[in-house]
C-alpha cells in the first residue's frame, strides 16, 4: 500500500514542496466545496500545488443532505476547472438528516450528477457505522447503484475491513483514512513538514502504478458495467 493526505483550510497554507521532500506522499486529497455556496479558502492553493509537485490529486466535496443535491454537486462540480485525466472527484458523507430510501436517494443524486458533468466516476468517503445506519436496508438494485461508486473508508482501527458498509463488503476499499488527529493503537499520527499539526493518513490499496491506472479507469468506468470495473482493479490490486 502506498501513502497520501488529505487536507483542506484547517492545515492553512501548504507548502507542498516540503512535503513531497519528506518521500512519503503519493497522492493527495484536498476539500473543494461545501454545502450549496462554499469553496475552500485554501482549495485553489492546494489544488494547484499538489498538481505542481505531481502528486496524484483528488477534490473533495463535504455535503448536507438537508440541501438539494444537484445544487451542491453543481457547486462542486463548478469549481474544479479543467481536470487532468488521473483527476480524483469525492463526495465526503459523514453527516445526514436523511435515513433510509431519501438518504441514498440523496447520495446517489450528487454521484449521478457530478459523473455526468464531469465524465468521471466519483468516489465515496464514509464510515461503516454510519453509512450502515442511515442507509436502512437498501433493495438490491440501490446497492448495486451505490457500490459501482468506490469506497474511501475512514476508520481509525486496526482492521478496517470491520468497518466497510454493506455496499462494499464484496468489493473492499480502494482508499483507507487510517489516522486524522488520533490514530488506532499501534499507529501514529501523521505530522509532516509544510503542513502544520497533524494530518490526515490515508492509503491506497496497490503501488502507485496500480493508483494511476485506477485513477485513469474512473474516466471509462462509468460507460461499462459495475462488475468490469470492479474487476479491472481487482486484477491489478496487490495481493495480501
Amino acid at each position: 500500500m502506498i501513502t497520501g493526505i488529505d487536507v483542506s483550510k484547517f492545515q492553512g497554507v501548504i507548502d507542498w514542496n516540503k512535503v513531497v521532500s519528506a518521500k512519503i506522499v503519493n497522492f493527495a486529497f484536498c476539500k473543494a466545496t461545501e454545502s450549496m455556496t462554499v469553496i475552500d479558502s485554501q482549495f485553489h492553493n492546494n489544488w494547484a500545488g499538489i498538481k505542481n509537485v505531481g502528486l496524484v490529486r483528488g477534490a473533495y466535496h463535504f455535503a448536507h443532505t438537508g440541501n438539494d443535491p444537484i445544487i451542491e454537486a453543481d457547486n462542486f462540480a463548478n469549481s474544479l476547472g479543467q481536470l487532468d485525466p488521473t483527476d480524483m472527484l469525492v463526495l465526503d458523507i459523514e453527516t445526514s438528516d436523511l435515513t433510509g430510501l431519501a438518504f441514498t436517494n440523496w447520495v446517489l443524486a450528487w454521484l449521478e450528477r457530478v459523473e455526468s458533468k464531469s465524465g468521471k466516476l466519483p468516489i465515496i468517503y464514509t464510515g461503516g457505522p454510519f453509512f450502515n445506519a442511515h442507509d436502512g436496508t437498501p433493495d438490491p438494485q440501490t446497492m448495486a447503484k451505490l457500490s459501482k461508486y468506490p469506497l474511501w473508508l475512514a476508520a481509525y482501527v486496526v482492521n478496517p475491513n470491520n468497518y466497510i458498509p454493506d455496499e462494499w463488503k464484496a468489493l473492499g476499499w480502494k482508499f483507507w483514512q487510517r489516522s486524522g488527529d488520533v490514530a488506532a493503537p499501534g499507529d501514529t499520527v501523521l505530522h509532516l513538514p509544510g503542513v502544520g499539526g497533524p494530518v490526515d493518513k490515508d492509503v491506497f490499496n496497490g503501488t502507485l502504478d496500480q493508483l494511476k491506472a485506477f485513477a485513469l479507469n474512473l474516466n471509462t468506468a462509468a460507460h461499462s458495467s459495475a462488475t468490469d470495473a470492479f474487476n479491472f482493479i481487482a486484477d491489478n490490486s496487490v495481493k495480501p
